[in-house]
Formats: C-alpha cells, sequence, structure tokens
C-alpha cells in the first residue's frame, strides 16, 4: 500500500501532495482514534452487558426474596391463628375445668350435708332409744348372790338383811318360789 500513496504523490502537484500527506497523517491519527473509540465503545458494551446482568441476577433474587418474604408472612399468620386457636381451646378448657371443679364441690358440700344429717339422724334415734333403757335401769348399789342348792328366797333376804320383796322386784321375778341352782341375784342394799 505505501507504493500506491507514492505513485499517487508523484502525480499531484507539491501542494496537492501536502495535502494527501497531511490527510494520511490526519487519517492515521483518527485512525488510531477511532480505534481507540471503538475499543471504549466495546468496554463500555461489555461493562454495560457485565451490569445488566449483574441487574438481573439481583432482580431474580429480589423477586425470590419477596416471594420468600410472602411465604414466611404467610406461614406467620398461620402460625398466628393456630395460636389463636389453640388459645381459644385452652380457655375453653380451663372454663370446662373449672366448671366441673365447681360441680365436683357442689356435689361433695351435698355429700357432706347428706351425711352430716343422716350422722344427726342416727345419732338422734341412738340417744333417743338409749336415753329409756337407761332410765329404765336404775343404778343401785346392791351385791350378786349366785343361788346354792336349797335355798330359798327368804334365806337369802334375811342372810343380806333385805326384804323378800326388794329383790323381787330388782330381779323382776315372775314366780320367786322357782328358783333354779346358778342362777345370779341382784341384792339391793
Amino acid at each position: 500500500m505505501p507504493h500506491d500513496y507514492i505513485s499517487v504523490m508523484k502525480t499531484l502537484s507539491p501542494f496537492g501532495a501536502v495535502l494527501v500527506l497531511c490527510g494520511l497523517g490526519i487519517t492515521t491519527g483518527c485512525n488510531t482514534l477511532g480505534t481507540q473509540q471503538r475499543i471504549a465503545t466495546v468496554r463500555t458494551q461489555s461493562e454495560m452487558d457485565r451490569i445488566s446482568a449483574e441487574v438481573a441476577k439481583l432482580k431474580e433474587r429480589v423477586e425470590a426474596l419477596a416471594v420468600s418474604q410472602q411465604q414466611l408472612c404467610q406461614q406467620v399468620e398461620s402460625v398466628q391463628a393456630s395460636v389463636r386457636d389453640e388459645n381459644a381451646r385452652t380457655r375453653q378448657n380451663l372454663a370446662d375445668m373449672d366448671r366441673a371443679v365447681k360441680a365436683f364441690d357442689e356435689t361433695q358440700r351435698a355429700s357432706r350435708q347428706e351425711i352430716e344429717d343422716l350422722m344427726v339422724k342416727r345419732v338422734s334415734a341412738a340417744i333417743s332409744h338409749a336415753q329409756p333403757a337407761a332410765q329404765a335401769q336404775r343404778v343401785e348399789r346392791g351385791y350378786e348372790h349366785v343361788v346354792q342348792a336349797g335355798q330359798t328366797l327368804s334365806e337369802i333376804a334375811s342372810a343380806y338383811k333385805v326384804k323378800p320383796q326388794d329383790i323381787i322386784k330388782a330381779n323382776k321375778l315372775q314366780n320367786p318360789n322357782a328358783l333354779r341352782v346358778g342362777q345370779k341375784l341382784f341384792i339391793p342394799e
């Protein structure tokens, strides 16, 4: 190629040759500047492509995070709803247990009252039955005598210096003449 330029230069006037040389110099410089500009443009484009790729990746991550956040929010809401439900069930169970305890206490109180009333009735009945017996039994002082063979009521009465009537009355004897050997008699003083 340099030969082509030289042949062209020989045909031109000296002024034209200077212009062509200037043009070549400018063109060569322009070529260098153009190459540098193209390199810069390629670099810029490459950098922009890289940044665009990173932005796209970041957008994907942001979208994934948004989806994860939404899922987490749903899970939190679900857990909160479960806790609310569980709290409601717990409150209901506590209320049921409280009612059961109160019912048990009431039943126990009624049973206690029933037992007390029954005991009062039984004790009252026992006292009322025991009082006539206690009144019937007069506490007397005296002796116990065991009838021996051949003894009569008169003999026994004179031995203890009491009236035969007192022995008959104290022992509620129906037939004072029918004493048995070994029979125990109370002898009042």
